[in-house]
């Protein structure tokens, strides 16, 4: 997706086509079949990462189509600890309030709050790199298995690689993913905090 514009910029598609013509059309040249592959490659990479580009800008964000949700069932910022990039904090970065770690139990402090809601732009880099965030991994891994999900807001996600082939592929998959899963944006997961989960 980077690489081949730049290619192609510098050689040019003219120069190319007219070398071909005068040079490179002879039966069982290697030379015109490796162009005519790789510019059939370069232009299907152009034309499917364009298409996911685009509708990655037309499908809904999660982060939108769970305000609805929210709304719904009063999950407001009073009552929720939440992370940034979610549709009580859309835009910008912010971490988990601090929980309760009792013996590897994780338990919330204060009384008003009814929901966690997670977003995986946020929590995602901890996930990445679990040794380097053994402690954050704790408290991710110690909300799955301690509160109940109540809603999960799943997206389809859009990968990019430097090499057409990959991108190809992951594009194409993307269309797919979009068709199944109706919304982009982050992961969000929202769990519901029940009395068993408190400890002062």
């Amino acid at each position: 997706m980077y690489v081949s514009p730049l290619l192609i910029s510098s050689v040019g598609v003219y120069f190319v086509y007219r070398y071909l013509k005068n040079y490179g059309l002879k039966k069982g040249n290697l030379f015109k079949t490796f162009f005519y592959v790789a510019f059939s490659i370069v232009l299907l990479n152009l034309s499917i990462t364009s298409m996911a580009k685009l509708i990655n800008f037309l499908v809904p964000d999660t982060r939108v189509a769970s305000q609805s949700y929210c709304r719904a069932n009063n999950v407001n910022v009073e009552n929720t600890n939440f992370e940034g990039y979610s549709p009580l904090f859309p835009t910008s970065p912010k971490l988990l309030d601090p929980l309760l770690n009792n013996g590897g139990k994780y338990y919330e402090t204060n009384p008003k709050i009814k929901y966690i809601l997670l977003s995986n732009q946020v929590y995602g880099r901890y996930t990445f790199d679990p040794q380097r965030f053994k402690e954050q991994n704790d408290l991710l891994n110690g909300i799955a298995t301690q509160y109940k999900l109540i809603k999960e807001y799943t997206p389809a996600q859009l990968k990019s690689s430097p090499f057409d082939l990959l991108n190809i592929i992951y594009s194409a998959k993307y269309l797919y993913q979009v068709q199944q899963k109706h919304y982009v944006g982050p992961l969000l997961k929202f769990y519901k905090v029940n009395e068993v989960n408190y400890k002062s």
